[in-house]
């Protein structure tokens, strides 16, 4: 079966949360991912080993399958009033 790109997108967001400051990382068919500036290193590694090299950005892993978590929950009462004690008047 031949590589598709999308199955490299959840490594992907690993690096980006890793490295917030690259905007594109290199995958190799192989799952290997290398920073943009060893791309010439990259191209090396799928010829030495026959396998693909795909260029993904950091917006085509935001833009990937939404997150099955659950909405975030708000733990802080939207009215603070109801927490705060009330102040005694002398």
């Amino acid at each position: 079966m031949k590589p598709d790109k999308n199955q490299f997108l959840e490594g992907a967001k690993a690096v980006f949360k890793d490295y917030p400051h690259v905007d594109k990382v290199i995958a190799t068919g192989d799952g290997n991912f290398f920073l943009p500036n060893a791309l010439s290193l990259a191209k090396n590694h799928c010829n030495k080993f026959g396998v693909q090299l795909f260029e993904i950005t950091r917006k085509e892993t935001q833009c990937a399958e939404p997150s099955t978590d659950p909405a975030p929950v708000d733990l802080v009462p939207a009215d603070d009033a109801a927490t705060k004690p009330k102040s005694k008047k002398k």
